[in-house]
């Protein structure tokens, strides 16, 4: 399921990490709006904690998809698919929530779906992108 989509080609390595991010999701966008998904909200936060963040909402035909994205220089220790920690689900879970209970009732969809899209970017070649569709949000029970 990877993909290589670019902007154009290489460049010196940016030495920022929020940089890096934001042009994966950048990426990201382009290649889910290439393959038919249309954008509802990027960066979206929600009011009652600003901390919990969903980086894309789109739909894909009557879905309304939840997007991570994570993006990792290319020969990474932790791909960016393996890098979603528990903390990280919950807060996705309760943005979803919070985000699906602030659409008025006409507006909620019958089906959701959360994605994660993966970017793998070196600075002398194009980005990798890579799109998992429907992953868990469950976090394991802690032992009793």
């Amino acid at each position: 399921m990877g993909e290589t989509f670019g902007t154009g080609g290489g460049g010196a390595a940016p030495r920022d990490r929020a940089w890096v991010g934001l042009n994966g999701e950048t990426w990201a966008l382009h290649y889910l709006h290439r393959n038919g998904y249309r954008l509802w909200a990027r960066n979206w936060r929600n009011p009652q904690d600003e901390r919990e963040e969903i980086d894309i909402i789109c739909r894909d035909a009557a879905i309304l998809v939840f997007v991570e994205v994570r993006t990792r220089y290319s020969g990474a220790l932790v791909p960016g698919a393996n890098s979603l920690s528990i903390r990280k689900k919950r807060a996705l879970r309760r943005a979803i929530a919070a985000f699906l209970a602030g659409l008025p009732a006409g507006w909620r969809p019958a089906t959701t779906r959360c994605d994660l899209v993966e970017v793998s970017w070196s600075p002398l070649d194009e980005p990798e992108i890579r799109h998992y569709q429907g992953i868990s949000l469950r976090t394991p029970r802690p032992w009793r």
